[in-house]
């Protein structure tokens, strides 16, 4: 099965599944493995589905909270256990488990028929929310040496981007932003 841009697939407990590229482009992507006795993940069994702006914030929150909270290479695909940090912030377990459990009751909302799923707006969020969320990340991250491409990565916005989002917000890079941060 080939997913798209902005496409997420559930695996079962114990099935096989691997990732193969097509060889032009980088994929990026986000496996996380977890338990939930809940019947309603049956629905999700064999369906591909998109992934709005506000599950990507969710998936983005779920991955600073691990670089966070744990030691190691989260990019390793053989690592089966993670160990905690000793030094991690308060919390950090806890906040990955509660944006996952948001992330699939979203998820599930999405996938429910039209008629069934609750009004809830899933706007675009505006550059003023993108540059503040940014803003809040550099908070967190103050005594972390932060690249470009892990600012974008976190925060899911192309590099491009989130420098002319500074450009235009702060009037300088956003490096040059941080570093006086």
């Amino acid at each position: 099965m080939t997913l798209q841009k902005g496409e997420v697939i559930f695996h079962q407990p114990n099935e096989f599944h691997r990732v193969l590229a097509n060889g032009v482009i980088a994929p990026n992507l986000v496996v996380i493995g977890f338990d939930c006795q809940s019947p309603h993940m049956a629905s999700f069994k064999e369906k591909v589905l998109k992934v709005g702006h506000e599950e990507q914030e969710l998936l983005a929150r779920i991955i600073a909270e691990a670089r966070l909270g744990f030691k190691g290479r989260l990019d390793n695909p053989y690592q089966e256990v993670l160990v905690r940090k000793d030094q991690g912030p308060f919390g950090a377990e806890q906040m990955i488990k509660i944006y996952l459990e948001q992330f699939l009751i979203q998820m599930y909302r999405r996938s429910l028929p039209a008629r069934q799923v609750p009004l809830v707006s899933q706007k675009t969020p505006s550059a003023e929310d993108v540059y503040e969320t940014i803003l809040y990340y550099f908070e967190k991250n103050i005594c972390v040496q932060l690249t470009i491409d892990q600012i974008s990565r976190d925060n899911l916005i192309s590099t491009s981007q989130l420098k002319k989002l500074f450009c235009e917000k702060a009037g300088t890079g956003f490096i040059e932003y941080f570093n006086r941060f």
